[in-house]
């Protein structure tokens, strides 16, 4: 026989000095509660996509660069089919908005961590966060040369 269940931590609810569009803290002693009440370790493959949807629901619903970056791709790719691109070069375009979106949602991700385990300044949160950063401008950077390999020659070819 097992002991008696104990019961689940009460609502979380965000420290005064948090961010609006960052999660909550979340101090339940075992640091497997997501805010939303969802456990870390998911019991099955319906549960993982639940999960994985409300953080694309999330990013979208709070971060404005991923935003632009479907803008700006869904731009570039009418540029491509006014300058008349094949089909490789469509994989090669749809390929860097998806990389750059994902780029940036692991960048909140890094963020709202080290929100979450350094509320206060500290030079490795600093870093950390930059860092992450860094790695999406260097992918925005590989977006630039792609786009030019696409469409520099066209565009060339047409003056």
């Amino acid at each position: 026989m097992s002991g008696p269940r104990r019961s689940s931590p009460g609502p979380v609810r965000p420290e005064s000095g948090m961010k609006a569009n960052r999660l909550p803290e979340v101090r339940n002693g075992v640091g497997l509660q997501r805010t939303a009440g969802s456990a870390m370790k998911n019991p099955n493959l319906i549960s993982s996509f639940r999960y994985a949807w409300a953080g694309m629901v999330y990013a979208l619903a709070h971060e404005p660069h991923i935003w632009m970056i479907l803008v700006i791709g869904a731009l570039v790719l009418v540029l491509g089919y006014l300058l008349g691109i094949g089909l490789t070069e469509y994989a090669f375009i749809v390929f860097a908005v998806v990389l750059t979106v994902c780029a940036e949602m692991l960048n909140t991700a890094v963020e709202a961590t080290i929100d979450l385990v350094s509320p206060r300044p500290h030079p490795l949160a600093k870093i950390a966060k930059d860092v992450a950063a860094g790695a999406v401008l260097v992918i925005l950077m590989g977006d630039a040369i792609v786009g030019g390999l696409i469409f520099l020659p066209p565009i060339l070819a047409r003056w």
